[in-house]
């Protein structure tokens, strides 16, 4: 992180935030481990659904300008390959897990409220064939169901900034990726 940061003073970089659902402990350390450290984006990967954790990582991020604008801090980019995932990246953190981190001091009541009105993420990967731990579907189905997805979901919520949907894995050629939107 020290490395990273000293090389990047005034540049983006991520750190990638892999679930681990036999082994929350590392989920956890990584969490804090960041946020001591000011690390602002993760690209959450492997994650089954969204997790008490991960949700500490969004919320605890959470201001507002002078204006009433809901700034999340902590940026998350989620890399997903089932449509169940992506919703609940694509929805408000889930309100058990912010109702715990604020009994547990972890957040303000404001950062609580503000949660509300936020994406877990604000980027999602529709990921498909790339090797690591996707479901084998193709590219050119899974990306139109999260476009679609995402869309319901915004009119929902109505968030300020839609969640922004990428892909990778599985794109193939150039007139393939035509051929996907």
């Amino acid at each position: 992180i020290a490395k990273i940061q000293g090389a990047l003073p005034n540049h983006p970089y991520a750190f990638n935030l892999i679930h681990s659902p036999s082994e929350m402990a590392i989920e956890q350390r990584a969490v804090e481990l960041f946020l001591r450290h000011n690390i602002t984006t993760v690209e959450a990967s492997a994650f089954l659904e969204v997790t008490p954790t991960i949700t500490y990582y969004r919320v605890a991020g959470l201001s507002q300008a002078p204006d009433g604008t809901i700034i999340p801090k902590n940026r998350v980019i989620a890399k997903i390959s089932r449509k169940e995932v992506a919703e609940g990246f694509m929805s408000p953190p889930p309100a058990n897990f912010v109702a715990d981190l604020l009994a547990q001091g972890k957040i303000s009541p404001q950062q609580a409220e503000w949660a509300k009105h936020i994406p877990m993420a604000d980027d999602v990967t529709c990921e498909a064939d790339s090797g690591g731990h996707t479901d084998n579907r193709p590219l050119s189905a899974l990306v139109p169901v999260i476009l679609e997805l995402r869309d319901h979901l915004q009119a929902q919520f109505g968030f300020a900034t839609p969640v922004r949907v990428g892909a990778g894995g599985g794109i193939g050629t150039p007139s393939a990726v035509l051929g996907t939107y």
